[in-house]
């Protein structure tokens, strides 16, 4: 009987770790030894491609797009994600179920949907900025124009993951005990007081975990990118994932694709230390 215990013991530590080697390490380790190789494992060269990587200026430029647009989204995110949950609890507010509701609603969106979506609504013919002609204004060329391109992009992962950091700052703030909100309020404390002395040191490490998390996903965004500007104009909203994507799959050299994630994979894990650790001492 204890034997079969034993058994049983080894077979659910061995099966998660068997799960985790499948869909991660394995992975990992294959685009490593592709990597290696020129085009499509035509001939190995070594490091060769990561040589050729570091000197590439649209694979360096892929890198600052997934920086900026990382930055500006998250930033948004975590700010007005808290701003809402915080005039979501005030007493004045009625109806909070439908709010919730609302707010909640890009989430259940895939990706790619509303990428096409936000590019059927940014359209200069007859998207809602086209009743600017009627009032003599040019409408802006959301996606045409390099500059207002990532900007656009950005606006699509804001409004798609916004409601992500208003549930995770919502429920943090519902967590603290209304007894010291109710004698703030008795006190004479104005709402921004309110917010940056009780509210913001209760939920620094919810702040921290969202950080977290939005910038991981971010860093492999994908989906919205390519149902809106596939990465252009140019190269202006051409992200890691998308550039990684185009190595792949239209250049066929997945070589230099592989060795390209390699790096990124190895960027987005410093930065995830980095974030974990303050998550802790947090």
């Amino acid at each position: 009987m204890a034997k079969g215990s034993s058994y049983l013991k080894i077979f659910f530590i061995f099966l998660p770790l068997s799960i985790l080697f499948i869909v991660s390490v394995f992975p990992l380790g294959y685009s490593l030894y592709i990597s290696l190789f020129r085009g499509v494992m035509e001939k190995f060269i070594g490091l060769e491609n990561y040589y050729y990587l570091i000197q590439d200026p649209r694979f360096i430029d892929a890198i600052r797009v997934t920086l900026t647009f990382t930055a500006i989204t998250v930033g948004s995110q975590t700010i007005i994600g808290l701003l809402l949950a915080f005039v979501l609890i005030q007493p004045i507010v009625r109806g909070r179920s439908f709010w919730q509701t609302l707010f909640l609603l890009p989430l259940v969106i895939p990706p790619i949907v509303a990428g096409v979506m936000f590019k059927i609504l940014y359209h200069p013919a007859f998207g809602p900025s086209s009743y600017l002609n009627f009032i003599g204004i040019k409408p802006p060329l959301w996606l045409e124009d390099p500059t207002m391109a990532l900007i656009s992009v950005c606006i699509i992962n804001i409004w798609m993951w916004t409601p992500f950091a208003f549930l995770i700052f919502y429920s943090g703030i519902r967590a603290i005990p209304q007894e010291i909100l109710e004698a703030a309020i008795v006190d004479g404390a104005s709402g921004f007081r309110m917010l940056t002395d009780i509210i913001l040191p209760h939920i620094k490490a919810l702040i921290l975990v969202v950080v977290l998390f939005r910038t991981l996903d971010n860093f492999t965004a994908f989906d919205e990118i390519m149902g809106s500007t596939a990465g252009g104009p140019g190269f202006s909203t051409t992200t890691f994932a998308i550039y990684a994507y185009k190595l792949a799959f239209k250049s066929w050299d997945l070589g230099y694709a592989a060795a390209a994630s390699t790096i990124m994979f190895l960027i987005s894990v410093t930065i995830g230390v980095m974030l974990v650790r303050m998550v802790y001492r947090g």
